[in-house]
């Protein structure tokens, strides 16, 4: 479920792949060319690629560099994706999520329209 690609450990099944455990924090980044290419001079942020559970290649250079480089396949999974995955997951489970990186109006939005569409989380 994971393969080397330019030194970094990369997810490469499907997002239904991706397991959502109450009782298990989990940590998954996304990665873009941009960000990749930022993550090449940025010690603290490659160390949080090699460091991460499950990193996705989000963009379509992503899934054509470990075709070309190893001969793998890796489909496209989108951030937006992996969020809604995981919402599910938990709101099925009565689980929990921890929202992070946004301003207070924001965080209360994302809030608010959670407890609306996903209404079995605690």
């Amino acid at each position: 479920m994971f393969i080397e690609v330019l030194g970094l450990n990369v997810f490469s099944g499907k997002v239904d792949d991706i397991p959502y455990d109450n009782d298990k924090k989990t940590l998954i980044n996304t990665m873009n060319p941009r960000v990749f290419t930022i993550s090449r001079r940025d010690e603290f942020l490659k160390e949080a690629f090699e460091n991460t559970d499950y990193l996705i290649e989000d963009g379509q250079y992503f899934t054509i560099a470990p075709l070309v480089m190893k001969g793998k396949h890796i489909s496209k999974i989108s951030g937006t994706n992996v969020f809604y995955h995981l919402m599910r997951e938990a709101n099925k489970k009565s689980g929990r999520v921890f929202f992070l990186g946004a301003s207070e109006d924001t965080l209360t939005k994302m809030k608010e329209r959670a407890a609306r569409e996903y209404n079995e989380l605690t």
